[in-house]
């Protein structure tokens, strides 16, 4: 995974995004979901995402309350109608990520990062289905693994990490280890905690629910086969060894500087440098 942590949106306060979305839906859900009494949704709402900015790094404690199916409906119908401050909304948080973020999920590190999830599930969480801190550019394969998970229900501890507030620590805890046998590569990707921290423990539960160890494991082997037949070429050309070992460490150094150590392809091409058979 990539050592980064993403810009929210912040021009705009969350409950003033609500207003103006719920201020265009139609109008049995305007009526409703701006209800301004007491027990009203709008004031209901608004409670909720001051309990949201008052955990955000600890927001599997915030637990889910009910609304009614017509209520459920409307709050999840504000991020599911495509109308013009929703679709405002998503463009802003989508052009405010760097070009690296832009191009790599942050919760896989490889994927096409061209949707939005809800990090607290909008199917469980209707109420923050459009609060801009809740809405974090993933691939669709990682959006679609989560789903509606967030909490482990037998021990309570959050299974994915949060990159907008959690602070990603910087020693490794990714690993690989590739071996050639009978003229195949076999690669095997490892997680490992440095110390019990429970940041750790979220990250393991995140690689596991992910199943990233799995589908790195899937796209390394192009990845790695191509070098290979690289580096076979340019010894043929009369490279040496050495020379393409100090190219790939300079390369490896650069991804480290802009990914961080944990980053897929500087764990693989520390590997790849353990391994005799590509020099």
């Amino acid at each position: 995974m990539r050592h980064v942590k993403l810009e929210r949106y912040t021009e705009e306060i969350p409950s003033e995004i609500y207003d103006d979305i719920v201020g265009t839906k139609n109008l049995s859900c305007r009526v409703m979901l701006t209800s301004n009494s007491p027990s009203g949704v709008k004031n209901i709402v608004h409670e909720r995402y001051e309990e949201y900015e008052n955990n955000l790094t600890s927001l599997e404690n915030i637990t889910p309350i009910t609304f009614s199916k017509n209520e459920k409906d409307c709050l999840k119908g504000c991020y599911e109608s495509e109308t013009a401050n929703r679709n405002k909304l998503v463009k802003n948080i989508m052009e405010r990520r760097d070009v690296h973020s832009k191009a790599i999920c942050c919760y896989c590190g490889f994927g096409n990062p061209e949707t939005l999830d809800h990090f607290l599930p909008q199917g469980i969480y209707p109420e923050f289905s459009i609060h801009s801190y809740n809405l974090i550019p993933c691939c669709s394969a990682c959006n679609n693994i989560k789903d509606r998970h967030t909490v482990d229900i037998i021990n309570g501890e959050r299974l994915f990490i949060n990159f907008y507030f959690d602070e990603i620590p910087e020693e490794t805890y990714l690993f690989a280890n590739i071996e050639r046998i009978n003229n195949s590569f076999i690669i095997e990707f490892m997680f490992e905690a440095p110390n019990e921290d429970y940041l750790y423990k979220i990250i393991g539960n995140h690689i596991q629910q992910l199943k990233i160890i799995t589908r790195l494991e899937s796209i390394s082997n192009s990845y790695v086969d191509d070098y290979y037949k690289q580096n076979q070429y340019a010894l043929q050309e009369g490279l040496t060894g050495e020379l393409l070992k100090a190219s790939l460490q300079i390369s490896t150094k650069s991804l480290q500087n802009q990914h961080g150590m944990n980053y897929w392809k500087v764990v693989l091409n520390k590997a790849i440098l353990n391994c005799p058979a590509f020099f």
